[in-house]
């Protein structure tokens, strides 16, 4: 695969394993520093915005929070103009829909805050369009990756078997990037190469939800584009309805700790009817029906310390799911993915020796705020399996009483949405102007049965 470059071209090579959004991002970035760049795709990559194999959540409920389209916009100019003529929907957050948090709405305004709603085919579509006709990116589906390549402590390659034939060969690569999502392969190789293995740490959820997709209707959530349901503690039980491409709704019920929503339409309906606000159930009433509902079940969230690691050879690292995967409710997979391409930039441009460690390093610094809000938020429920300090019941209870402030205060409601959506740090939380709110936020009430209003 590697050639020797001619004048005022750039040098060397790489290979991605996975065509995901985060190999497809990683693979846009590398771009922009060596002269090949291949993506291997196991599954085929046909024309058109379907799901596929390679994508389990690829039926579900998908959103691009802010900071991830700001990213993802800025490495391909004009992406989220096309999802929109696509179909995709722009929306403002709160603005253009409803937040039931800690058995109360999030105060509805319009932030300005846009966020774009769209099935994951469709966004994946758009991203492998435009990376793979990018300068020196080449797109290889249908084909197995097998193993890693390595000598005198260096990954030189990657062995790959066609799907079709099952002809094996080498991609002679300076650097391999295993963006296949939870695919074992992430610490598998490692160890197939002597080299240790990340210490994992997991919160068990044991989350299970079911899909359905509905035509939407100009009446159905007085116009909005979407409603979030959050289990308050000790309901186990929530939703997540956002309108996609097509004069749709995509519609998932959400159960932990074991709670299991039905898959027929009539106990679909009934699950709706249980939730603390009657939007949904209201939506459902007449609704017609798209296609078979689809299951999924999450077993929790695990995110593996490679940063840990003293010894990683050189020409090899993971990113993606491999390194943290999220309870998939809050949305954070892909903007957490494209937050580690625009790294993988900037730590190539400092070389490729030491490279490995170092992305790794600032990896977990980039892990660290999405992992601390989404397992934190999870172990309110005290069946949830995870490690809780000091430090996460502190936090717990200063978001509780932020997050009944921001029902009514706009400036903790701002607060609440901008840090949510990966666009301002936790730590904007604890500013003197937004705490002196949350002490005097109103004491808790205990949440009734109500329909939601604007």
């Amino acid at each position: 695969m590697t050639t020797a470059p001619a004048p005022g071209e750039r040098p060397g090579s790489a290979v991605v394993v996975g065509a995901g959004m985060a190999g497809l991002l990683a693979a846009r970035t590398l771009a922009d520093h060596v002269a090949e760049v291949v993506v291997v795709e196991r599954d085929e990559l046909a024309p058109g915005s379907r799901p596929r194999r390679g994508v389990p959540q690829g039926r579900h409920a998908h959103l691009l929070l802010g900071r991830g389209r700001e990213v993802i916009e800025g490495l391909l100019p004009g992406f989220t103009g096309e999802v929109v003529r696509r179909g995709g929907v722009l929306a403002d957050v709160p603005g253009d829909g409803r937040i039931l948090l800690g058995g109360g709405l999030l105060l509805r305004y319009r932030s300005g805050f846009d966020v774009v709603f769209a099935s994951r085919p469709l966004l994946e579509q758009v991203v492998r369009e435009r990376v793979g006709s990018w300068p020196g990116v080449r797109l290889q589906d249908r084909t197995d990756a097998v193993g890693l390549v390595a000598s005198a402590g260096r990954v030189t390659g990657l062995r790959t078997r066609r799907r079709e034939d099952g002809h094996e060969e080498v991609l002679a690569a300076d650097l391999v990037v295993n963006a296949a999502g939870r695919s074992p392969s992430a610490v598998g190789w490692l160890a197939d190469l002597g080299y240790p293995v990340p210490r994992q740490e997991s919160v068990g959820i044991d989350l299970t939800y079911v899909t359905r997709t509905y035509r939407r209707r100009p009446a159905d959530l007085d116009g909005g584009s979407f409603l979030l349901v959050s289990p308050e503690p000790p309901d186990l039980r929530g939703a997540t309805v956002l309108v996609r491409e097509g004069g749709l709704w995509i519609v998932a019920l959400t159960g932990l700790l074991g709670e299991r929503p039905p898959e027929d339409a009539d106990g679909f309906r009934r699950f709706a009817e249980s939730l603390p606000v009657r939007d949904l159930a209201d939506l459902l009433d007449g609704a017609e029906p798209v296609g078979e509902p689809s299951l999924a079940h999450f077993s929790g969230s695990t995110r593996r310390r490679f940063e840990e690691l003293r010894d990683v050879p050189e020409g090899y690292l993971v990113c993606g799911d491999a390194i943290s995967s999220f309870n998939p409710v809050y949305g954070q997979g892909m903007t957490v993915a494209a937050e580690e391409s625009l790294l993988l930039g900037r730590e190539l441009e400092r070389g490729l020796p030491g490279l490995p460690r170092r992305f790794y390093r600032a990896a977990a610094k980039v892990v660290d705020v999405p992992w601390t809000m989404a397992v934190t938020s999870d172990l309110r429920h005290p069946g949830v399996r995870g490690r809780r300090g000091v430090g996460t019941r502190v936090l717990n209870a200063y978001v509780v009483r932020l997050v009944r402030g921001a029902r009514h205060d706009r400036v903790l409601a701002d607060a609440f949405v901008r840090t949510n959506n990966l666009v301002a740090s936790p730590l904007s939380l604890l500013r003197p102007s937004v705490a002196s709110r949350v002490v005097l936020a109103g004491l808790p009430r205990r949440p009734g049965r109500w329909r939601s209003r604007r």
